[in-house]
């Protein structure tokens, strides 16, 4: 084999070498690009920028700087963000100490663009709420597209969700902590808020709906849709005393200042499963599941599951009632917390004085049942659960629910 030959080989095989690693680089950049860009609604009015390394707590870590478009092609910052290839913890550039932090839990960046495009009202920036790196929303903003000023702003809580009215005057804004939801509306005319009705409201035209709970009332009020320019649907809910809830819905004109209808109702709370395990909230309760809606798979002394069917729900949207809130209520009222993420199916732990409890979301319920039949019959694989539960009544339930208590 002559030199030259041999320098060709060589000049390819580098060659090739360097594209497979472009490849991957390039892949590898797309992938936490990605990771971030899924935090943003509305991704089409962002722009980001992916740069390596950039150095956190040590290690090198891909940076991605978030920035919103304004109608000239301008920008405005709505945040920094890290990620670690290798550890794949998630860092958030703090600016007033000028440090990233880890944050745990998936923000969700709520936004939406008025009708005429002139202004966008968007939740921004993260901080830290306690311990264990779960993050909130820092702010709600209304930034005029034009100027790239903001003309209105509010504490973003965990959670947003934003309306606007048909011909764009009025925004609605809804807000999450980790035991309520609060919906105000803003006249972008003067950037006024417009407060809705509450809970008093609702009592003086009711006075003998049951009150709220006064220890726990969990008060829900969520934007519904725009029924006209003026008026807005609201959904509403709280906890009653004596395991009671009252839930129902009104129209409000904004502009007048009046209800024009309004549907409420209330239900028994206590569900008898539950009798065994006192001082734990019942999950059927909860979502206001009947008992002909839930399957049970096991009961015994100590021991219950039973299968429920549910949408899809973001694990951190608290802007809705659904099993991730009841997961999240649970982590606030001191429960540990283990999440086993699998293919087919995935497992949240919950573990508090005595009690354990699994919520397993199923995504392919064929294989789910195959992979139990297995353990359970022919004693191959492992389960999270200590129990054998009926695996065949499960059809079409994508939820399974299992309390245990030793106590």
């Amino acid at each position: 084999m002559n030199k030259r030959f041999c320098l060709i080989i060589i000049l390819l095989s580098a060659l090739v070498l360097a594209s497979c690693g472009g490849n991957d680089a390039a892949d590898r950049k797309e992938e936490m690009l990605g990771a971030i860009t899924r935090y943003f609604e509305e991704p089409e009015s962002r722009k980001f920028e992916v740069t390596y390394p950039v150095s956190v707590e040590g290690e090198d870590c891909y940076k991605i700087v978030a920035e919103g478009l304004l109608n000239d092609g301008g920008t405005y910052p709505l945040g920094i963000f890290a990620i670690n290839p290798n550890t794949h913890n998630h860092y958030y550039y703090d600016d007033d100490t000028g440090q990233f932090q880890l944050y745990m839990n998936v923000p969700r960046f709520a936004c939406s663009t008025s009708p005429d495009g002139g202004l966008r009202i968007e939740s921004a920036g993260m901080f830290e709420d306690g311990p264990a790196g779960i993050h909130e929303l820092k702010q709600i903003r209304i930034i005029n597209l034009e100027t790239g000023s903001i003309e209105w702003s509010k504490a973003g809580n965990l959670s947003n969700f934003f309306l606007w009215s048909g011909d764009g005057r009025f925004a609605s804004a809804q807000f999450s902590g980790r035991r309520w939801i609060e919906t105000i509306v803003v006249d972008t005319r003067d950037f006024s808020d417009v407060d809705l009705p509450g809970t008093d409201d609702i009592l003086e035209l009711f006075p003998g709906a049951p009150k709220p709970d006064a220890e726990d009332p969990m008060p829900m009020f969520s934007s519904i849709y725009w029924e006209s320019p003026t008026v807005i649907n609201i959904g509403f809910e709280w906890t009653a005393d004596y395991d009671v809830a009252v839930m129902g819905e009104y129209r409000y004109d904004v502009v007048s200042g009046t209800i024009s209808s309004i549907e409420i109702f209330e239900f028994d709370e206590e569900i008898v499963y539950f009798e065994k395990f006192p001082g734990v909230e019942s999950i059927i309760a909860y979502l206001g599941l009947d008992e002909g809606s839930v399957t049970i798979l096991h009961e015994s002394e100590g021991r219950f599951m039973f299968g429920f069917t549910s949408d899809w729900v973001d694990l951190h949207d608290r802007s809705i009632l659904s099993y991730a809130c009841y997961i999240w209520n649970l982590i606030d009222d001191g429960y540990e917390w283990t999440l086993y993420d699998g293919t087919i199916s995935s497992t949240h732990v919950l573990e508090k004085g005595g009690y354990k409890i699994l919520l397993t979301t199923v995504s392919d319920i064929d294989e789910f049942k195959k992979d139990m039949r297995e353990v359970f019959v022919n004693n191959s694989g492992t389960s999270l659960y200590d129990i054998e539960f009926d695996v065949e009544k499960i059809r079409n339930e994508n939820i399974l629910f299992y309390i245990s208590s030793e106590r």
